[in-house]
């Protein structure tokens, strides 16, 4: 995000921001708001969290849009994108701390049933490397993508090709990735069936997100009600220039410097490995 923002504002790619920027789409803010230093800005994407954080109390929060958006700025795909063809599935994928308990098999049928071929399907780096979640597609004949780790600056790069090559992208669980397709102006659904839950028992809150987003989750959103959708939820009205967001992240001023220092020692505290994704 931070390679994507600074390449927008055309700014040194390694400064620092002062805030913390949203990693991925959520519903509401919920505990990510609560956090113990509020001098600094909590950066979210659309006018709704950044609404949500003042009923809760949450101080010092500012909507800016999405990278993501950013991104397509940057590459000139900010309005209609070329169709793309077959289908682009995500299945949830595990992170550091938890394993996703999924049916694939399932999954395949259900999507080979629904939507056009050829299929792909985008498994995370952390799932890449376990053998029996990638069996099923193997057997499938599904082509295989995966993005790079989260230290990798070109990952939305890479996910944004892949995405406008696909007419469709399904997926067994509302993220992030469905709104960056709508974005994109392609086919988005939500399949029916969600993952089982997690190794260590907990289920998938899946029933809460199907009843806010019943198209979404039945028959799907066609382009153009998607990429409004999308918009929305990405905050597309709440992207700033690049001398805005420049002041915004604190590019302009001596807040940059503090940045700098104050990720030193968070790095120094955790190990930098943590922020990037390790365990």
């Amino acid at each position: 995000h931070k390679y994507i923002l600074s390449l927008y504002c055309g700014r040194p790619l390694a400064t620092a921001i002062f805030g913390s920027v949203m990693h991925g789409w959520v519903p509401e803010l919920g505990d990510a708001g609560h956090r113990r230093v509020t001098s600094a800005p909590l950066f979210v994407w659309n006018e709704m969290l950044e609404a949500d954080a003042v009923k809760t109390g949450v101080p010092n929060v500012r909507a800016i849009g999405a990278p993501f958006l950013y991104l397509a700025e940057l590459l000139g795909q900010s309005g209609p994108s070329p169709t793309g063809r077959g289908t682009l599935c995500f299945p949830f994928h595990s992170a550091e701390r938890y394993i996703v308990e999924q049916d694939h098999r399932r999954l395949i049928d259900h999507v080979e049933a629904t939507e056009p071929g050829p299929y792909s399907v985008s498994i995370f780096y952390q799932d890449l490397k376990r053998p029996e979640y990638r069996k099923s597609y193997e057997e499938a004949g599904w082509r295989i993508v995966s993005f790079g780790d989260r230290s990798d600056p070109l990952f939305l790069f890479r996910l944004y090709a892949e995405l406008l090559c696909h007419q469709v992208v399904i997926a067994d669980q509302l993220g992030t990735s469905v709104w960056y397709a709508g974005a994109l102006g392609r086919r988005v659904r939500v399949s029916p069936d969600p993952p089982a839950g997690f190794q260590d028992g907990r289920p998938y809150p899946v029933a809460r997100l199907a009843s806010r987003y019943p198209t979404l989750h039945n028959e799907g959103l066609e382009p153009q009600a998607a990429q409004e959708e999308a918009f929305l939820q990405l905050g597309r009205p709440s992207m700033l220039s690049p001398s805005a967001l420049s002041e915004s992240l604190g590019w302009q001023s001596r807040k940059r410097f503090y940045a700098f220092a104050i990720g030193s020692l968070i790095d120094k505290r955790v190990g930098d490995r943590t922020r990037m994704g390790d365990p």
